[in-house]
Parts: structure tokens; C-alpha cells; sequence
């Protein structure tokens, strides 16, 4: 007899049945109900705080109304009372999550503020209410840019300068994808309310620079962004942001070449860019002289290493972008057209990069107003030892003097044996001005600079504390660029002190 046939005899065979039947669970049917009614609850709970803070607003709504009300007895306005019921009508409506009426009642309370003239707190008004206005969702851009632009007003009113170009850029921050051009113009307005005369007034100056800058590039307003580059370079290095400054440097050359070109690129790195102080011996530097010795040679691996190397990402976002775009035969934006009529020049800057940067940049001022290098004469351009060293030929030697006459063959020969005995440790002709008496200390002084400028050019400038080139990590081909073009300088100011 097996198991089950006896538990069937002994108890029936009910319990057997019943025995084999699986315990149903209630704990998981609890537990949900559980869950369900506690959330209702909160929902609840929720719902019935918002609705006290709402009949509460309403309540402080309804009394500053009555304060702008007129009577018998009550013959103006009270503007200064119905002002905090207002803005504690929009607390409370905030605190309830409804945004569009608590920004509605922070603009009447900026209304009421008005009404006394207080012009400050007419300005803060405002600005909560864009803030408000804007924490109501997206598609408030527009709106929220005119409460600040008025905010910014009653900031500029109330005298307060700063406040003013700070908000009148958290306006054209909230225009950047509303409107461009009324952007660019606010930007414009900003900066030039916080940094007058490039001195800036607020600490967070160079943060606005910034924000233009990234918004111009984004937008690929590139021209519009090479010129605020020169007023964000004398604002960094005035706020001792010199880091800052030399990145905004090596920005310019990679976009000149995104533009597709690489001749003006090269110009302006060599040309301007070299002159700013201790630009010669940073990260940046070497960063630019890659990319612009990569175009000039055409050399693809060089460009891929300039491309991937950190410097290149601690530019800005929208700067590596274009950056990591760069190809060296395809712009990865055009140029305007005079900036595309260069592209002839492109091959002869292959062939000789220092006549290219001398050409095409005379006349033009760098970012302190130092005047470049004019460009060759006919006599230096011409030469065929220049041609064939890719290098301008020296200046021609100066005009002989006039034949002595018989009773002055004497003295003659006394000056000619002057003039030996001070000949120029280069070569370089003394002055006619120095040969008839000129001061001994101005001839002195004379001979110094040109031994130090044409055989030391970069001793001050290029080498470090421990007497090692800093100029190392530079290409040869813009190391030598740089020493014509100093050379081509000294010979230029020679000629003026020769004049005067």
C-alpha cells in the first residue's frame, strides 16, 4: 500500500487533495495595494498644498490691486505698498510650479516699483520675471530677452555700469538662437559698456569675450570673429590672463585657415602675432607655427599630428571643431572673395615663405598698433642671390660722397681713416651724419643695436633663464622668416635715423 492510499484511509481523501494544493500568497496583493495608496496619497497631499499656496497668492494678489485703487479718500495710487504683495504673490504662485503667473505678477510688482521711481528694484523685478518666465519651459527666448534688455535699462538708469553690460549679455546669450544678427549687435553692446577703452570693469569681462567669440564661430561669422580677437587679446592680457590670450592667438590661425588661407594665416602668425609678449615661448605658439608649416609644406602627417595634439583641445569647442576639419587642399569654410584672390600667392609662399609674409602685409598694424614691415623695394626684389636663397637681398650701399676738392685732400683722407677705424661690425654703413661729427654716444648706441639685432636677434626675446633656445620647437623655416624680418626692420630704422 503506498503513501497516498494510506493517508487516504487514515484521514479521507479530502485532505490528500487538499494537501497536494499550492498555498496561495497574499503578501505581494498587500504590498501593491500599499504602494498604490501611498502614492495617492502624496498626489493628494500635493495637490492640496498647491492649492493653499495658489488661494494664498490669490489673496496677496487681491490686495495689491486694491492698493492701486483709487476713492474718495485714497486719491493716488499706493505704489510702495502694492509692490511686496505682488512679489510675494508670485512666491507663493512659484511655489505652487505655476511659472507664467508668478512671472505675470513679478512684472506688476516691477510696475508698482516704477511707479515710486526706484529704478534698482524695477531692474531686479525684471530679471526675476525673465528668470521665472524661462523655468516655464522652451519657446520663451524671445520674451525672456526683452525683460532682460529692460532690466538692463533700469540697471544703466540707476547708474549701476556694471550690472548694466552684465545683463544686457545674459540678453544677447538668450538671442543666440533666436535671432543672430540682434545677438552679434547685443554682444557688441556688452563689451563695449564693460571693457571701454579695452580696460575691463567687470570680473566676468573675459567670460562675456568668450561667449561672443564661441557664439560668432558657431554661427561662422569667422571675419567678425578674427576682429573681436584683437580687442579680446588686449582685454586677457590687460586682466593678466595671459594663457587665455594666446589661446584666442592660435584660435585666429585656425580659422584663417579653415578659411582656406593659409598665406594670410602665416602672415598673421608671423607678422602680428610674434610681437605679443611671451607668445614666443608658449604651447600655443607651437601649435600655430605646426599647422602654418604643414599648409606652406604641404604636409599631411604634420597636419594630422598638429590636429591630435593637446594644445588642440584646449582651444574652444567650436574652434576644435574647425580645427579638427582642416584639410590642405579643401577650405573647410570659403574665404570672402579678396581673401580667395590670395590663392596664386599660396605657391609662391611654398616657395618662399619670407617674401610672402613681407608682401601683402605692409601697411597693416598689429594688436598694439605697431606698424609691420613694409614690403620689398624694387632693388631687394629683384636681386638674383635673393631669388635663389628665397631671402630679400641687403640694402643696396649708400651713395658715395662728392669728390673732395685739391685743398681738402688732406682732411679727406683724415675722415676716410676715421671711418675705417669705426667700421660697422657687420658691415653696415655709419651714417653720413656720424661721419661729419656725429655725437659719439648716439654712434655708439647705433653700432650696439645692430651687433645685438643681426647676430643676436632672439638672445633677449627666444632664450631661457638656463641660456637653452627657446626657439627651438619652431620650424627652421619660421625661425629664419623671423630673423629677415627683424633684420628688415633694423635696416628700416637705420634709414629713418639716417633722414633725421
Amino acid at each position: 500500500m503506498s503513501l497516498t492510499n494510506n493517508k487516504a484511509a487514515l484521514f479521507g481523501k479530502g485532505s490528500a487533495t487538499a494537501s497536494l494544493a499550492p498555498a496561495v500568497s497574499v503578501t505581494k496583493t498587500s504590498s501593491t495595494a500599499k504602494t498604490s495608496t501611498s502614492a495617492n496619497t502624496t498626489s493628494a497631499a500635493v495637490a492640496a498644498a498647491k492649492a493653499k499656496k495658489i488661494s494664498e497668492a490669490e489673496e496677496y494678489r487681491q490686495k495689491a490691486e486694491n492698493y492701486l485703487k483709487t476713492s474718495f479718500l485714497q486719491w493716488k495710487p499706493d505704489y510702495v505698498a502694492s509692490a511686496p504683495m505682488f512679489e510675494r504673490a508670485a512666491d507663493l504662485y512659484k511655489q505652487a510650479d505655476d511659472m507664467l503667473t508668478a512671472s505675470e505678477m513679478m512684472l506688476k510688482a516691477a510696475q508698482s516699483h516704477e511707479g515710486y521711481n526706484a529704478l534698482a528694484s524695477v531692474a531686479v523685478a525684471n530679471t526675476k520675471a525673465a528668470t521665472l518666465l524661462k523655468a516655464a519651459g522652451p519657446g520663451q527666448e524671445k520674451r525672456v530677452a526683452e525683460l532682460l534688455l529692460t532690466a538692463a535699462e533700469f540697471w544703466g538708469l540707476s547708474g549701476d555700469i556694471q550690472k548694466y553690460g552684465e545683463t544686457t549679455a545674459k540678453a544677447a546669450k538668450e538671442m543666440e538662437d533666436v535671432n543672430s544678427k540682434e545677438a552679434k549687435a547685443t554682444y557688441e553692446k556688452s563689451v563695449s559698456i564693460l571693457c571701454p577703452d579695452n580696460q575691463p570693469t567687470s570680473p566676468i569681462a573675459v567670460e562675456i569675450f568668450r561667449n561672443f567669440f564661441s557664439f560668432l564661430v558657431r554661427k561662422r561669422m569667422l571675419d567678425d570673429a578674427i576682429a573681436l580677437s584683437s580687442q579680446m587679446v588686449k582685454v586677457m592680457l590687460a586682466s593678466e590672463l595671459d594663457s587665455s590670450a594666446f589661446k584666442v592667438l592660435a584660435s585666429v590661425t585656425v580659422i584663417q585657415l579653415a578659411q582656406g588661407d593659409s598665406v594670410k594665416a602665416q602672415q598673421t602668425y608671423l607678422q602680428e602675432h610674434m610681437n605679443i609678449p611671451g607668445y614666443l615661448q608658449s604651447r600655443e605658439c607651437v601649435l600655430a607655427d605646426d599647422l602654418t608649416m604643414a599648409f606652406s609644406s604641404e604636409d599631411l602627417d604634420k597636419l594630422d599630428k598638429a590636429k591630435r595634439s593637446p594644445e588642440m583641445h584646449y582651444l574652444d569647442y567650436e574652434v576644435q571643431q574647425l580645427g579638427k576639419a582642416l584639410t590642405l587642399f579643401d577650405p573647410v569654410f570659403l574665404a570672402p572673395a579678396p581673401a580667395q584672390a590670395t590663392a596664386p600667392a599660396r605657391s609662391a609662399a611654398k616657395a618662399s615663405p619670407v617674401q610672402s609674409n613681407s608682401s601683402g602685409g605692409g601697411g597693416k598694424s598689429d594688436l598694439f598698433g605697431k606698424s609691420a614691415p613694409p614690403p620689398l623695394s624694387a632693388t631687394q626684389q629683384t636681386s638674383p642671390s635673393a631669388r635663389a636663397a628665397g631671402r630679400p637681398a641687403p640694402p643696396p650701399p649708400p651713395p658715395l660722397p662728392p669728390a673732395p676738392k685739391p685743398e681738402e685732400a688732406g682732411e679727406a683722407d683724415e675722415e676716410e681713416a676715421e671711418e675705417e677705424e669705426h667700421a660697422d661690425l657687420d658691415g653696415l654703413h655709419i651714417d653720413d651724419d656720424a661721419e661729419e661729427g656725429e655725437d659719439d654716444d648716439i654712434a655708439g648706441d647705433r653700432k650696439e643695436r645692430n651687433y645685438g639685432e643681426f647676430t643676436g636677434v632672439i638672445t633677449d626675446s627666444a632664450r631661457s633663464a638656463s641660456g637653452e633656445e627657446m626657439m627651438g620647437h619652431l620650424s627652421a623655416a619660421t625661425t629664419e622668416a623671423l630673423l629677415n624680418q627683424q633684420q628688415q626692420q633694423t635696416v628700416d630704422e637705420d634709414d629713418e635715423l639716417d633722414l633725421s
